[in-house]
């Protein structure tokens, strides 16, 4: 599969145009190739990490007239399966070897039934945007006065609830708390527990009050 196959495929499953899916799998690798010159680690959970490797400085040879040359070290990019994708490749092997010509292709672990793609046309305004806001924007949000410009549909003593500005689907909410911190491990006790009262509470109106119940 080339670049080209992949953007096909892409404008194909999310119904977009070619230019708009093109768009999006540049976003893709341009962030990929931007992390790994920065030294950072890509992890794609199911799929694989992306890091780069230092290369010791060896002495080569010339393929043409056959001289030594010395190669100076350098940075090379490096890709490492995860077991999920390892096993789908394996049992694809498995597969094309045992069952007939016309199935090896469409093996039964990997058929689907009854499966809707989310048409979410508005979230390409987010993915082509590109802006990198300076600050939190949940704390913006949270220190903001104005709850209908920020969309906090409820304010609790530990977290509030936030209208997500590029849903996915209907009555994508986020449970936020004010207390800024990067883990669940970190976040205080009572704000924790409030958490997981308030989502399920979303999740209950959403299946009460919007038609197509809770996503």
């Amino acid at each position: 599969m080339t670049k080209a196959d992949l953007i096909e495929e892409v404008s194909r499953v999310v119904e977009m145009t070619r230019k708009e899916s093109e768009v999006i799998v540049e976003a893709i690798f341009d962030s990929i190739v931007r992390s790994l010159r920065s030294g950072d680690k890509i992890e794609i959970r199911g799929f694989g990490s992306f890091r780069t490797r230092q290369r010791q400085p060896r002495i080569g040879r010339n393929p043409k007239t056959g001289a030594r040359v010395e190669v100076p070290a350098k940075k090379i990019p490096y890709f490492k399966p995860s077991k999920e994708l390892k096993d789908v490749v394996k049992q694809l092997r498995r597969a094309r070897t045992r069952a007939p010509l016309w199935h090896r292709f469409r093996p039964s672990r990997f058929r689907t039934r009854n499966v809707d793609y989310l048409w979410t046309p508005w979230r390409y305004q987010y993915v082509t945007k590109g802006d990198t806001p300076s600050v939190c924007v949940f704390c913006t949000a949270a220190g903001s006065s104005d709850d209908q410009k920020t969309l906090i549909v409820h304010r609790a003593k530990h977290n509030f609830i936030i209208l997500n500005r590029f849903p996915y689907t209907n009555g994508h909410v986020m449970v936020v708390p004010y207390q800024h911190v990067a883990t669940l491990e970190e976040l205080a006790e009572e704000a924790l527990l409030e958490m997981m009262r308030l989502a399920r509470s979303a999740k209950n109106t959403s299946a009460r009050d919007l038609p197509s119940g809770w996503r």
